[in-house]
């Protein structure tokens, strides 16, 4: 099955393109009705409607989308990274102050286990409200089931924060950076098969669960109820992977209440991280690679 199609019939990462990524945004003085400026403060308004989408100090910089992504989109470009075949992806949320964009690598892409292939995706985040510097992170997709999880610790530690524009000079360290990831997705990808050949008993999988961060008991019943759906009962002949699966397909599809599923998604995959990165995880796990 060729790449192509198996996007085709998986689809791509939940993205639902409600708004642009790119969308004029312009900082002005924030004044009072009768004109007054208020000192030391600067609103994030967005161009189109005019409608303010956040309130900084005079501190912060407004570096539009547009410019953070390309100069990251150049670095992908000029890293060691075989971009063949690339996918990107964008999403919004909070009114468009939070963006977010995915990079699916087809040449980075390695086989758990029969019929069950994953690979190379970057997700670069920033924000206008200053809820998130720009930031990119290493992640996975399974193409059996159209999951997605970030992976690895920073591997890049890649974060700029809203106090300066993009400058010429930093690119060849965030293109040095990026390359990074795919020895990252690598490495994790090992750790992917091992977990297939690591028993988990459902009561060790609900340790796992409870040991997820901000866990609660609904959220532990959910995906216990997953779990056994997926085909791993009260035995031994579930695995690690399988519990991963069940964590991965709810970080990516999981039932949303409200809107924001981006960041919902993005928060997910985050609390998912910490647990594989945890000690209950490498407990489980006594082959983890730090």
């Amino acid at each position: 099955m060729t790449y192509q199609h198996k996007i085709d019939e998986h689809g791509f990462v939940p993205m639902n393109h409600e708004s642009p990524l790119y969308f004029p945004v312009e900082l002005q003085d924030v004044q009072n009705i009768s004109g007054v400026r208020a000192a030391g403060w600067k609103a994030v308004t967005d161009g189109r409607t005019g409608d303010i989408m956040h309130i900084h100090t005079d501190s912060y910089a407004l570096v539009p989308n547009e410019e953070i992504y390309e100069a990251f989109d150049n670095a992908i470009i000029n890293s060691d990274l075989d971009a063949t075949g690339m996918v990107v992806k964008d999403d919004m949320s909070h009114n468009g102050c939070r963006a977010f964009r995915q990079y699916l690598f087809p040449a980075h892409q390695i086989e758990v286990k029969e019929n069950d292939s994953v690979a190379l995706r970057i997700v670069a985040f920033n924000s206008y409200d200053g809820s998130l510097s720009f930031q990119a992170r290493s992640g996975a997709y399974q193409f059996v089931c159209a999951n997605t999880a970030l992976i690895g610790n920073d591997f890049a530690n890649i974060k700029r924060k809203h106090t300066a524009n993009f400058k010429v000079e930093d690119l060849p360290d965030i293109a040095e950076n990026v390359a990074k990831a795919a020895e990252t997705f690598i490495e994790r990808a090992e750790l992917f098969k091992q977990w297939g050949d690591i028993s988990c008993t459902m009561d060790q999988a609900i340790r796992l669960f409870e040991a997820i961060p901000g866990a609660t008991k609904a959220l532990t019943d959910t995906l216990i109820a997953d779990l056994v759906r997926a085909g791993m009962q009260y035995s031994d002949h579930g695995t690690l992977w399988d519990v991963y699966c069940v964590l991965t397909a709810w970080s990516t599809h999981g039932t949303i209440t409200g809107g924001n599923r981006a960041f919902t998604q993005s928060s997910r995959e985050e609390r998912v991280l910490k647990l594989t990165n945890g000690d209950a995880w490498k407990a489980a796990a006594p082959t983890h690679i730090s």
